[in-house]
C-alpha cells in the first residue's frame, strides 16, 4: 500500500517515533535539509560564534557579500571587454 500512496509512505517516514500521529516537532524536523541550510546560514551571519547574530554582524555580512559580488561583475565586465573588444559596454552582459 505505500507503494501505491506517497503520501503515506511521507507520513510513514515524518512519523519518528511509529505512533501514527505527527508531533509538531516531527512535522518541523521533517524538513532536515533546510534545517541544516538554515543552520549553516546562521553560523556565517554569526561573525562572533556567540550563538547571536547583532545587526552589526547581519550589516557586515550583507555588505562583505554585496562587495564580493560587486568585485565579481568587475572582473567579468573587464574579461569580457578583453575578449570582446573595445566594443563591449559595461554591465550589458
Amino acid at each position: 500500500m505505500e507503494k501505491l500512496n506517497p503520501r503515506l509512505s511521507e507520513f510513514l517516514r515524518i512519523d519518528s517515533n511509529n505512533d501514527n500521529q505527527l508531533t509538531f516537532s516531527e512535522f518541523i524536523l521533517s524538513d532536515r535539509p533546510f534545517i541544516e541550510s538554515q543552520s549553516r546560514y546562521f553560523h556565517e551571519l554569526d561573525l562572533n560564534n556567540d550563538g547571536r547574530i547583532t545587526r552589526g554582524e547581519f550589516e557586515n555580512y550583507f555588505r562583505k557579500h554585496d562587495e564580493e559580488e560587486r568585485q565579481q561583475r568587475i572582473q567579468t565586465d573587464q574579461f569580457l571587454k578583453n575578449l570582446l573588444g573595445h566594443s563591449y559596454t559595461y554591465g550589458l552582459w
